[in-house]
């Protein structure tokens, strides 16, 4: 017994204790075999206190909460927009400068001699703020300089950060945080950690891409 706990139950074992027997040669039966994936998925995913192992492809029950399930489930409780503001300041801190517009209107940009940054969506974005500033024809058109978004990388980096977030809301929790050290799951905690703040910090530099002419883009280097 103390083997199988420790080793858990593969889905080949799962499947035939949890199956009946008529359903073999009903259609219910190959409706399920369809479906059986997502559901291990969800498994794996939603349920606090069923650990999977990959090496084994198996699962066991465990009375200590799964940290990868609570890392999932406190990282879906964060509001987008929090999440999105939080790293648009942090790249607002790579820049430095005064004059950091993000997705601006186009009467939002100043038409001066000073030297702007403005970060925008697409390149239509560009045209539309190099044309006018409110109802003005715009003068100082080379004072501005575009970066454009790269949404691949803008939502994979949104994605880091919300892990982040979620940990960091975890080890906030006194009596849970303590629940993972006794169990012995703070190494893989702090892994997760380190391996989301380092992918972070690559993605960072590549969110934005450099606005050249109308068909070209470059990427910007750390």
């Amino acid at each position: 017994r103390k083997e199988l706990r420790e080793r858990g139950i593969s889905y080949k074992e799962l499947f035939p204790a949890v199956m009946h027997t008529r359903l073999e040669t009903d259609s219910i039966y190959a409706d399920v075999l369809k479906i059986k994936d997502e559901v291990l998925k969800v498994i794996r995913e939603k349920c606090y206190y069923i650990y999977y192992n990959p090496d084994l492809d198996s699962y066991r029950i465990d009375k200590i909460p799964n940290v990868n399930v609570l890392i999932n489930e406190r990282a879906s409780q964060f509001d987008e927009n929090l999440i999105e503001s939080e790293l648009v300041n942090d790249i607002r801190k790579r820049f430095r400068s005064k004059n950091f517009y993000w997705e601006p209107l186009p009467e939002e940009v100043p038409d001066n001699k000073d030297f702007k940054i403005v970060v925008v969506e697409n390149k239509e974005d560009v045209e539309k703020i190099l044309k006018n500033v409110g109802e003005k024809e715009r003068v100082y058109k080379n004072t501005i300089f575009f970066l454009i978004i790269n949404k691949e990388i803008f939502s994979k980096t949104k994605a880091m950060l919300r892990y982040i977030e979620a940990i960091n809301s975890i080890k906030s929790d006194n009596e849970l945080y303590k629940n993972i050290k006794d169990s012995g799951q703070e190494i893989i905690l702090k892994s997760h950690e380190d391996g989301f703040k380092e992918k972070y910090q690559q993605l960072l530099p590549r969110v934005l891409e450099l606005y050249i002419s109308k068909e070209e883009t470059l990427q910007l280097e750390e």
